[in-house]
């Protein structure tokens, strides 16, 4: 059995906030675009290997092998500078086609588990494990009174999974659009008639916590 992930910081909803849109964001499309280029480099670096090939050379003079390296270096060099000049276009498009995917433009804001915005955030602070950039622990105050409060769903989409744990915890999983997927644990109740392939819109009540939840968790699966 793995062991529980160590807490490492506990952070607002105002910072949960800046991640969904923000800081994080712009750090996941500087990886994205970095892969791009190296992808473009990669297809440059063959295109340019299977071209030299081509290259008749002369019997009166054998290539050495240190000549060998030192050209080898050099088309490297010239595979670098054209990629940092823009390369050939290939970055762009596997960077737009997978930006689209990842980041797509009619992806709001998530408007659950909790009311981001609303009265109860005091009831609640979120905890991110370590090593976890799209897990959260939402954990109740010591003080707060959490029963009966909504539990919702981030974004629209289809409930794709629905089971009940074995200490009564409920663990929902959402599929949204583009491939991202939401799974939502938390101790308390379903929500009326929900069930496997119904769809659930933004911000629709999913359950709600029960008087001995301590918090719920959402991951974010893409």
């Amino acid at each position: 059995m793995s062991k529980p992930l160590p807490i490492q910081k506990s952070f607002s909803l105002q910072r949960a906030r800046e991640m969904n849109g923000g800081a994080y964001k712009a750090k996941q499309e500087a990886k994205l675009r970095d892969a791009s280029q190296l992808y473009e480099k990669r297809f440059l670096n063959e295109m340019v290997k299977a071209m030299r090939k081509t290259v008749q050379h002369s019997d009166l003079q054998k290539q050495s092998f240190a000549e060998k390296i030192y050209k080898d270096k050099l088309f490297d060099k010239y595979v670098n500078s054209w990629s940092q000049k823009g390369g050939v276009g290939i970055a762009d498009i596997i960077y737009n086609q997978l930006h689209g995917k990842i980041f797509p433009k009619n992806f709001a804001p998530p408007s659950g588990p909790i009311p981001i915005n609303g009265p109860s955030n005091k009831h609640f602070k979120i905890i991110k494990p370590q090593g976890k950039d799209l897990n959260f622990i939402f954990k109740k105050e010591p003080e707060a009174n959490v029963s009966g409060l909504k539990v919702m769903s981030p974004w629209s989409g289809k409930i794709s999974s629905l089971q009940e744990l074995p200490d009564d915890r409920k663990l929902m999983e959402i599929d949204h659009k583009s491939g991202v997927r939401s799974r939502i644990s938390f101790l308390g109740s379903i929500e009326g008639e929900l069930g496997l392939g119904q769809e659930v819109k933004a911000g629709e009540s999913l359950g709600r916590l029960s008087e001995k939840a301590l918090g719920l968790s959402w991951q974010i699966q893409a």
